[in-house]
């Protein structure tokens, strides 16, 4: 959504609000509140009824949904000033600076192609975008959180559930099965990115969850072993050629979706200097 199409704050906030309600038809402002750590409605739903005037320093709360950076953020507290201003001088001062924003963001408004490294962000995009080899049908925004077996948020399933419909990396056939655009969406190895790194913590914490599954279901294997520092690019190696190895051996379609995680770190820190001590 291009804020730079709006003059007005409260404008904007509605077409926020109705943007979430088509991904999640049961959303609603109190959700919508609590999400912005505003554990009352009234405030929020008086905004955007208009029985309330919006103010700059509402912001602080109003962006922990929102979500805005830099000069986005910057041109919504104008909106809200000009909206707040008392005297015609002042409303147009700032709507100098407005029409200004407005004319060089919408030359670079268009939507940008997301990064390959972008839905391996979260899990959720990677499970939703394989969920397609599972062939169930009937799959929406709204009901695909109740095929997880984690504790999962549904509205942020139905978030990334219409990103990737948006940017059709989802798809519905013509008897109304998903299907996926079949690219590979992964990182580079031995690339440090925070958006991954977060990934990779998620994962981790799916696997805490999993413990719990029954042992007929699931496997576990963790060990440790001395390895010499020349040879840590070649251990790298046999991980990736199992991780390889595991995917041509699993048809295209299955019965259940499964993670599996693949760690290898250090334990110890010991300098050269310490060695043969």
């Amino acid at each position: 959504m291009n804020i730079y199409e709006y003059t007005d704050p409260v404008d904007y906030l509605e077409a926020v609000f109705q943007e979430r309600k088509k991904i999640w038809s049961a959303f609603t402002v109190n959700q919508w509140s609590q999400e912005m750590d505003r554990p009352k409605q009234e405030l929020l739903s008086s905004i955007l009824k208009r029985k309330k005037a919006i103010r700059v320093r509402y912001t602080s709360w109003l962006n922990k949904s929102l979500k805005l950076q830099g000069t986005e953020l910057y041109y919504f507290k104008l909106l809200i000033l000009r909206a707040s201003s008392l005297c015609q001088e002042e409303k147009n001062l700032v709507l100098e600076t407005i029409q200004d924003l407005q004319r060089r963001h919408r030359i670079n408004s268009k939507p940008t192609e997301k990064k390959n490294t972008h839905f391996v962000s979260h899990w959720i995009y990677t499970a939703l975008i394989h969920l397609p080899s599972l062939k169930l049908k009937g799959v929406t925004a709204e009901n695909a959180h109740r095929h997880f077996r984690a504790t999962v948020d549904p509205m942020k399933v139905a978030e990334c559930f219409q990103e990737l419909l948006d940017a059709k990396v989802l798809f519905y056939d013509e008897q109304g099965y998903l299907q996926n655009n079949d690219k590979v969406y992964t990182s580079k190895n031995d690339h440090s990115m925070p958006e991954v790194h977060e990934y990779f913590r998620q994962s981790s914490d799916l696997a805490k969850e999993a413990i719990s599954v029954d042992v007929e279901k699931r496997d576990f294997q963790s060990f440790s072993l001395a390895v010499k520092r020349e040879r840590i690019g070649k251990f790298k190696e046999l991980i990736r050629q199992l991780r390889k190895d595991m995917s041509a051996e699993i048809c295209e379609d299955g019965d259940e979706l499964y993670q599996t995680n693949i760690h290898f770190f250090p334990l110890t820190e010991v300098s050269s200097s310490n060695e043969g001590l």
